[in-house]
């Protein structure tokens, strides 16, 4: 599944176009943002080792019956942003943290999902 979140008016055919403002005609609405981090939610050897130490975290992937490993995760900053990093405006760093904490620092975040069977 490719999913296209925070489309806006900028539908993309084959990707399941997601925002939260339903003015844009999304296919459905999202509410919360969308971070690396809950992708691991749906890894069965996460689960199994977040088990064993007692974490709390949901343990989506025996839930669903599923299993998936993050393979790569790639930022796209926006093209100011490049340039700010590329003239020395802002650090790799602060930019990490500024994409953490802001809206419109990033334009994508690209998440390479293995499908473990």
């Amino acid at each position: 599944m490719r999913l296209n979140l925070g489309c806006g008016n900028s539908k993309i055919d084959g990707y399941l176009n997601v925002d939260s403002q339903e003015a844009c005609a999304p296919d459905p609405t999202h509410v919360r943002p969308i971070l690396q981090q809950q992708f691991h939610l749906f890894s069965k050897r996460l689960n199994a080792e977040w088990r064993d130490e007692g974490y709390a975290n949901t343990p989506l992937a025996d839930y669903l019956d599923v299993d998936f490993e993050v393979e790569d995760v790639q930022w796209v900053p926006a093209d100011e942003w490049i340039e700010r990093l590329q003239s020395g405006k802002v650090s790799s760093d602060e930019l990490a943290t500024r994409a953490q904490h802001e809206y419109n620092i990033l334009k994508e975040i690209q998440i390479k999902l293995r499908v473990v069977k």
